[in-house]
């Protein structure tokens, strides 16, 4: 195995916890049989892989779970509430929104279909999943081949492969209600061209898309980056180009983000070459670093999934298709490695415990959870809350990223309770407090990787800046005036 932190030492000439370094690629529990065209999650403290085809069997409903220890080695892998039909080709549109799991479109294999619905399930204290239920269909033809992101509130669903056979170059966005059903569909921006097996990952307050096929062929791969600010209304802002290009242009590779990075693993090239080479770029306060690239050591395969897991900042690539030329020769092993972050100089302290997600609660209870868990400052809202409050308020956004294991944050709750303290401002702008030990998914969406820290936008959704560290009140009172 080939050690990346030996090469990104060499290269750049940076401190080890900065980038996507791991001693090696580790070997864990292999799937049952090998497998393909899947998706794969993690939901609290379990891998998912679902649907796609199984050596033996074709293309399957079954959905497999196995428990992951805190040193990120698997249990025993277990089938859990298979799918209602088969969803194939759902590589980079399969994530998890706190405890609930989506998988969006699709080709169903059996039928030789495209979808265009979404599944979704919730996860139960056990780590079985609840029966699948399907959303109300997305406008236009189904879909396949597409890459879907997520921000609280929202699916944004990035091109894809039409019914039709031919790409599309359409962004949708799907409001989720209180129990992560579809509530209705709406059209964001249009990609600046149309796409299919690309990536796509939601960080920093921004959508990020890289690489992907531009036309039916392969014969014509991007290497562009385009990015688009998420506002916050959650609506989607202005695709710009980034002057940061891929080296090369790729398709096909399963797509990831975990800590600060984009991650693109096992890419395909023009003309349909496969190999096992992993691309990576981080995303800084400044935008978007040079991408860079190195051959894993893992076996060459395509159709292969990933599965970013946020808690223990791992990530799981799972089975793959071996052979370019046979549909049959599957892989069933099983790699993953560690993100280091800053955080690794330091022992780890307790996890937290995570609140769990029942029918009653709902998605805006299980994604913030700030009514059932933790601490909160009153008149603050949670994420979720908030979306309801700007549609109703034309008023700026100011965010404030807690932990209750930090002594800065203590004093930052103390310094804005203090009389007068801020109760006066709440009637200027929409107020959030967000607990990041219970949703680092968000806080590395929106771009936080320390607590306290604030993020503010302006009236039109737009991040006007961000802030690191304590502020008092007079700053927090001329933060807003300046909005």
């Amino acid at each position: 195995m080939k050690k990346i932190l030996i090469f990104l030492l060499v290269v750049c000439f940076v401190p080890l916890w900065a980038y996507p370094a791991s001693r090696f690629f580790a070997q864990t529990r292999s799937l049952p049989r090998g497998r393909q065209m899947y998706g794969a999650v993690v939901s609290g403290d379990y891998l998912y892989v679902i649907g796609g085809s199984r050596t033996g069997e074709g293309f399957t409903l079954a959905v497999e779970m196995a428990p992951i220890s805190e040193n990120g080695q698997l249990g025993n892998w277990v089938e859990t509430t298979p799918l209602p039909a088969n969803r194939s080709y759902i590589s980079n549109a399969t994530f998890a929104l706190g405890d609930y799991i989506y998988v969006v479109g699709g080709w169903d294999g059996n039928n030789d279909i495209n979808l265009k619905t979404v599944l979704f399930t919730h996860a139960l204290p056990d780590g079985n999943l609840a029966p699948w239920q399907e959303t109300i269909p997305f406008p236009g033809e189904g879909l396949s081949c597409l890459t879907a992101v997520s921000s609280p509130g929202y699916i944004y669903i990035l091109g894809g492969f039409m019914e039709s056979d031919r790409p599309t170059d359409a962004v949708l966005l799907g409001r989720i209600g209180s129990r992560g059903e579809i509530l209705d569909w709406s059209q964001g921006p249009p990609l600046p061209k149309p796409l299919w097996f690309h990536n796509a990952a939601a960080m920093r307050g921004r959508i990020w898309i890289w690489g992907g096929l531009p036309t039916p062929q392969n014969t014509t791969v991007s290497s562009d980056v385009y990015s688009a600010p998420i506002l916050s209304t959650s609506q989607i802002g202005a695709w710009v180009k980034e002057p940061t290009q891929l080296p090369t242009g790729l398709y096909r590779g399963a797509c990831s983000s975990t800590g600060s990075f984009l991650l693109t693993f096992s890419t395909s090239y023009a003309g349909g070459e496969i190999s096992s080479d992993a691309y990576f770029a981080q995303i800084t306060s400044r935008g978007i670093t040079q991408w860079g690239s190195l051959a894993t050591g893992i076996p060459i395969k395509n159709y292969l999934g990933v599965a970013p897991d946020f808690k223990r900042n791992n990530v799981y690539i799972c089975g793959g298709r071996i052979s370019k030329s046979r549909d049959d020769e599957l892989d069933n092993r099983v790699f993953f490695f560690h993100v280091y972050t800053e955080a690794d100089k330091k022992p780890a302290p307790e996890p937290p415990k995570m609140a769990s997600v029942t029918p009653q609660t709902g998605i805006s209870g299980m994604i913030e959870g700030i009514q059932t868990t933790g601490q909160t400052l009153p008149g603050f809202h949670s994420y979720i809350e908030a979306q309801g409050a700007l549609r109703r308020r034309n008023q700026p956004l100011i965010c404030y990223f807690h932990s209750p294991r930090g002594k800065k944050c203590s004093e930052q709750v103390s310094m804005l309770t203090q009389p007068p303290g801020y109760s006066n401002l709440l009637n200027q702008a929409v107020f959030v407090f967000v607990d990041v030990t219970h949703h680092p998914q968000l806080a590395q969406q929106i771009g936080i990787f320390r607590a306290p820290a604030w993020v503010f936008y302006r009236k039109d959704g737009v991040q006007a800046f961000s802030r690191d560290g304590l502020i008092t009140l007079d700053q927090l009172k001329n933060a807003l005036q300046s909005l």
